[in-house]
């Protein structure tokens, strides 16, 4: 090969490879806690190569708290955040120009555990028991609760610990119970445990709190609609995946889950997440039933999360998602 020609190849391969640089999308996505089972589709996504044949190159990365998430969302520095639907709902009541543009569990996972020799098999039971409260979502709803199943909460004792203290206490039995998640607490508890125990799904109580969502600004949307409606067909997609073969997606968190629990919790976690997922005929997975999103917002003013309620179309949007 001549050394022009050794020149122009070496130019060709260049310009394609800018090329190809230019035509790939990059999305900044921020979740609001570290790695969890509850984000397996979003990371089958990702080990499937869904989000490159979307012609997308997605980081994700592991976050501490939805304040400091949505806060980089706002500057900028994020595209989409991972974040429960019910703190979006807050933090848009409040003024935040951002929306849920995807909704996997309308009903966050709510649970309470207790201990089966001194259960709480049904609401009624909750009376006269001490459980450890802090700043989650149980503790934040259990008013709630209490008026939508008529018991006396005035006979529970509430102790206020700091979150991390509330597993240990309830294991040592200085407390009867706690709230958690199924998806996620509920695997691990069971793991720990070395007695039996039980719990309680909140959601068929009527607390349909929405949990699992992608969020992303009002900006994004106006800038990157399409970018969005690419990412989300890859999450959607993932998810799906997730859901018809959690052994694979087991695997795949396994692989980049640094100091991960043992394997059958793993897959438990995620197991549980996809069957909290529902499945809409006709929609995609994902869609936001307004519906489910007036009901939260009637439980979030009742428990003074958000004081004055915005017309629902303020808190969320569909059209991103692929029909």
């Amino acid at each position: 090969m001549s050394i022009a020609l050794k020149i122009t190849v070496a130019a060709l391969a260049g310009v394609l490879a800018a090329s190809d640089a230019r035509a790939e999308e990059r999305v900044e996505v921020r979740l609001t806690w570290k790695i969890k089972g509850e984000y397996a589709g979003l990371y089958m996504a990702e080990a499937k190569g869904l989000f490159a044949q979307q012609g997308l190159k997605v980081a994700i990365k592991q976050g501490a708290g939805g304040q400091a998430a949505m806060a980089a969302l706002l500057q900028g520095q994020e595209d989409v955040v991972v974040a429960p639907g019910a703190y979006v709902l807050s933090s848009v009541a409040k003024g935040m120009p951002v929306k849920i543009i995807a909704l996997y569990h309308p009903a966050t996972p709510l649970a309470l555990f207790s201990h089966a020799d001194k259960p709480v098999r049904v609401p009624k039971d909750l009376e006269g028991k001490k459980i450890a409260t802090s700043f989650d979502t149980f503790s934040n709803y259990i008013d709630v609760f209490c008026k939508k199943t008529a018991i006396d909460c005035s006979t529970v004792s509430r102790v206020r610990v700091n979150i991390a203290m509330q597993q240990p206490m309830f294991m040592d039995r200085q407390v009867d119970a706690f709230g958690g998640y199924l998806d996620v607490d509920w695997p691990l508890l069971k793991a720990a445990a070395p007695d039996p125990l039980i719990n309680i799904d909140l959601t068929k109580y009527g607390m349909t709190i929405p949990g699992l969502s992608i969020v992303t600004s009002d900006a994004v949307i106006a800038e990157r609609p399409e970018v969005l409606r690419k990412f989300l067909a890859a999450v959607g997609r993932g998810t799906e995946m997730a859901r018809d073969n959690v052994a694979e997606a087991t695997d795949v968190l396994m692989k980049i889950w640094d100091v991960a629990p043992n394997r059958a919790v793993v897959q438990e976690q995620i197991q549980s997440t996809v069957d909290f997922i529902p499945k809409v005929p006709n929609r995609p997975v994902g869609w936001i039933d307004q519906n489910a999103l007036l009901a939260s917002l009637d439980i979030l003013q009742e428990t003074d999360r958000i004081e004055y309620p915005k017309p629902v179309e303020k808190y969320y949007t569909n059209a991103l998602l692929a029909r």
